[in-house]
């Protein structure tokens, strides 16, 4: 991999573009029961290769010059139930579309830094986005997870790196 910023620079623009974005656009529904967002920019394409809703898996695949160069894998999931306060004492259950909302937003202030998910902490409202990965664009890890004031609600596993020729 001769550029690996403009790798970087073009993770950022997919992500933003495809599920953190308005995916609805690029989604397509597979035979197989998985969901597909693609993007494209220059000699670069992307793929997002995902099935379920909760529990989830996937895959992101970025070819250069239609040459597979890096794959991030991921497992993720609401783990929790819980309430939230909308004014005063007075609580209602947070639900599964809130806390994806929330993630796409989270998602969306991913960095050239660490083009692998979002920021290492986002909040907004009652909801807390942490992100910690270990490694390079070459070889990484890492974990995100999401808070509703102190209760964990989300929890995703992610790992990859450049693929080698």
């Amino acid at each position: 991999m001769e550029n690996k910023l403009e790798l970087n620079k073009f993770l950022v623009e997919a992500k933003r573009n495809t599920y953190a974005g308005d995916r609805k656009s690029r989604e397509i529904k597979l035979l197989d029961g998985g969901r597909e967002l693609t993007f494209e920019n220059g000699i670069y394409k992307y793929r997002d290769r995902y099935y379920g809703f909760n529990s989830f898996s996937g895959q992101e695949v970025v070819w250069q010059n239609e040459i597979p160069i890096w794959s991030m894998n991921y497992y993720g999931q609401i783990i929790k139930e819980t309430y939230k306060t909308i004014s005063g004492s007075v609580q209602r259950k947070i639900t599964i579309d809130e806390i994806y909302d929330f993630l796409k937003k989270a998602l969306r202030n991913v960095s050239v830094d660490s083009p692998y998910r979002g920021p290492s902490k986002f909040e907004f409202e009652n909801l807390n986005y942490f992100r910690d990965f270990w490694g390079d664009l070459e070889m990484f890890r890492g974990k995100e997870f999401i808070n509703n004031i102190n209760t964990k609600v989300y929890c995703l596993y992610f790992h990859g790196g450049l693929i080698q020729k």
